[in-house]
């Protein structure tokens, strides 16, 4: 049996300096938390899937995911944009080195 599917993780959360709450319209009050999406076998990261991410006012509680997201809060979003972490492609390390032993044996 072969178990495998997708999970998501949060990679990164970020005080936002330039972003104005929409609601409340205070400034440096914003968080932007990242998530991870990936693929897993047996539950080892195979490869990243995609990546999101929700901004969150501490003064109010607005909260607004990536797909909704202001113009204005989309800039800063997309500068701090995490890259995947290494251990998101340990499956395909693994696989990788599998292969050679089994090709050069």
């Amino acid at each position: 049996m072969i178990v495998y599917g997708t999970r998501t993780v949060k990679t990164k959360k970020e005080q936002a300096d330039t972003i104005t709450c929409a609601e409340c319209g205070k400034t440096h009050t914003t968080q932007i938390q990242y998530y991870q999406k990936y693929y897993h076998i047996w539950f080892v990261p195979v490869h990243p899937l995609s990546r999101s991410g929700v901004t969150v006012c501490s003064n109010c509680g607005y909260s607004t995911d990536n797909y909704v997201m202001p113009e204005s809060y989309t800039e800063e979003y997309k500068a701090k944009l995490p890259f995947p972490k290494i251990w998101f492609f340990t499956g395909l390390i693994i696989a990788a080195i599998l292969t050679a032993i089994i090709y050069f044996k």
